[in-house]
């Protein structure tokens, strides 16, 4: 795998201090100095392991979306020069959103599509990202390999998975709240056994050019959102309204809701309990 290849990603990052907590966020958690750290610590997490272990990848540009007076957007500003060595494949640009032009906090989600619907043909891949989650680099690692493909092939989309993990390490899906049937799931030749989750949801996605070049004429890219009613989720979801498909055995596409582990851990409508074994009903008695 040549290591030329460029990724643009933005990361929607809205710090929630206690004058511009979120609706429906809990200002005693979100509004807390904890809390906010622990949420600025997720986005440097994030940034250590693309400059360290994305190596598919010499450019990486990543813009942070942020909400206006984000206390964290200068330490973010500088912490490619500041960290040892100085980065050198990754790049951080702020981009601070005034409250004025946001008539939802939620909106800020969407800031992204603009700057990269002009920027299709600049880059290879594109990754858009919620500030409390994490994508391992093997996640990545393996989009690169099989998204293109897939896409050409079977005219699927390679969706993440998401999970957390609570106190005792345990983990379980964020998203996907009920197995699919074992006969759901598809071979592909050459590329692998591929499964549609009951959930397609992971609040991350990641595109090459060739599928971004549909997406943006497609009607999830600039939806008309006429409530706040998972005004935030349109715009993570990704191209909602495509094939989504996902790796059936194989774990490698695993990202992990921080926000919602181990102390954060939260069960509400069934998510974050299903076990991380158990997306795919097990095979029936003599391998059915």
């Amino acid at each position: 795998m040549s290591a030329r290849l460029s990724l643009l990603a933005h990361v929607t990052y809205y710090d929630s201090n206690v004058s511009q907590a979120t609706a429906g966020a809990s200002k005693s958690l979100k509004g807390s100095s904890g809390w906010r750290d622990f949420c600025f610590g997720a986005v440097v997490r994030m940034l250590e392991e693309m400059e360290s272990a994305y190596t598919a990848f010499g450019r990486i540009d990543v813009v942070m979306d942020v909400n206006e007076g984000n206390g964290y957007q200068d330490q973010l500003r500088e912490w490619p020069h500041r960290r040892s060595p100085p980065a050198s494949r990754v790049t951080v640009r702020i981009d601070e959103h005034a409250k004025a032009k946001l008539s939802h906090p939620f909106r800020l989600a969407w800031m992204h599509r603009e700057h990269m619907g002009s920027s299709v043909e600049s880059y290879d891949w594109f990754l858009s990202a919620e500030a409390d989650t994490f994508i391992p680099a093997r996640a990545m690692a393996s989009q690169v390999a099989l998204a293109e493909e897939l896409y050409k092939r079977h005219n699927a989309l390679l969706g993440f998975v998401r999970l957390c993990n609570d106190t005792n390490g345990r983990a379980f899906y964020s998203d996907i709240t009920k197995p699919v049937a074992r006969a759901t799931v598809v071979q592909f030749p050459e590329l692998g056994a591929f499964v549609p989750p009951q959930n397609t949801y992971a609040a991350v996605w990641a595109y090459p050019r060739t599928i971004m070049r549909g997406f943006v004429k497609s009607e999830d890219w600039m939806p008309t959102l006429k409530t706040t009613r998972a005004m935030r989720e349109k715009a993570a979801w990704g191209w909602k309204h495509g094939r989504i498909l996902t790796l059936a055995d194989d774990p490698s596409l695993r990202i992990y809701h921080l926000g919602k582990s181990g102390p954060y851990l939260v069960r509400v409508r069934g998510h974050n309990t299903l076990p991380a074994a158990k997306m795919i009903t097990p095979p029936l008695p003599g391998g059915v």
